[in-house]
């Protein structure tokens, strides 16, 4: 159902206003002292719906709503009256906006802007279809959009600005095109916009990366943690160039992949037989962090245990289920 954002009624906090202090983390980690200290923390929704076709998403083809530059300002004036000084941003794909054109464009830029005016602190918890900051005519990111979305005023003391980002490279990094997704740039363009990203000083990225697919083999897993460690080479040369105070740390959040119902790549995963263990009688492992697919090289628990060896290789490995509060400064 496509739902009109401008028209939902605004957030009345009055009920919950004796609890807010008790939300003080997001999915994605917690938060450093200062953020905490200036106020509220609260999820924050500018667009629904998807036009992309990928088979393993339930949002694909989804009608897309947007919320007016207009309106997101009454909302974010909103929550800034009770009390909320942090806002996740839960759009599945907030930067598709941008395919309306160079108008879109500036106007997610003001959007942006807006919060920056304000000094208020912002994530995007739920991930970043960085493709949409790669121009492909010009060969080049997009610097402004990079500058407006990721900024922060590099104080620990008084922080204000994007502070994490979880950013998904999916299944880019294998080199496996069996399964490529197309709105996924390629490897040397995801590596220039992160680049930029890094440069731009946000304390915490989440690198997002899938594997178990079907397809999966040696040379695909070899692959992957060989760009892993460009990607923790770039961040450490990065960094130090950077004159920043606040460096940028990288977690590397590995997802095994997982056919979800209802979707294209669930009824072509049963039709093939790849599904070894029913969501209905086994619901514990439809978790993205243990695999339930047979591949055609590797087994579920082989693909548990090449998750488990990727995380502790690069230090992304936790225990208690929580990504901890790691900053570079």
């Amino acid at each position: 159902i496509k739902v009109n954002l401008n028209d939902t009624e605004f957030l009345d906090f009055c009920f919950v206003n004796d609890k807010l202090h008790l939300y003080n983390e997001s999915g994605s980690g917690g938060f450093i002292d200062s953020v905490l200290e200036r106020g509220n923390i609260s999820y924050f929704e500018t667009s629904r719906g998807c036009c992309r076709e990928c088979d393993f998403c339930t949002e694909r083809l989804t009608g897309r709503s947007e919320m007016s530059s207009e309106s997101f300002f009454s909302r974010i004036d909103s929550y800034m009256k009770n009390r909320i000084s942090t806002i996740l941003f839960c759009d599945d794909n907030l930067l598709q906006r941008v395919n309306k054109g160079p108008q879109a464009y500036e106007e997610l830029i003001l959007m942006f802007d807006y919060l920056r005016h304000h000094q208020l602190i912002w994530e995007f918890p739920v991930g970043l279809e960085i493709g949409k900051l790669f121009n492909t005519r010009t060969a080049g990111v997009k610097d402004s959009l990079i500058e407006s979305l990721f900024w922060n005023n590099d104080s620990l003391d008084n922080f204000s600005g994007a502070f994490r980002a979880l950013i998904p490279v999916e299944n880019s990094l294998s080199g496996n095109k069996d399964h490529r997704l197309s709105k996924l740039r390629k490897f040397d363009e995801n590596v220039a916009i992160l680049e930029q990203i890094i440069s731009s000083g946000v304390p915490q990225i989440n690198l997002g990366v899938m594997i178990g697919w079907p397809e999966e083999s040696h040379d695909s897993i070899k692959n992957i943690t060989e760009k892993l460690e460009l990607i923790d080479q770039l961040c450490v040369s990065v960094n130090n160039k950077n004159i920043h105070n606040i460096k940028t740390k990288i977690n590397y959040s590995i997802f095994c992949v997982t056919p979800l119902p209802g979707t294209p790549f669930y009824n072509n995963m049963h039709d093939r037989g790849k599904i070894k263990f029913d969501i209905e009688q086994d619901p514990e492992l439809w978790n993205l962090n243990t695999s339930v697919l047979e591949g055609n090289h590797f087994s579920p628990s082989e693909i548990g245990f090449i998750r488990d060896d990727m995380l502790s290789r690069f230090n992304s490995k936790h225990i208690d289920g929580k990504i901890p509060l790691k900053l570079n400064f």
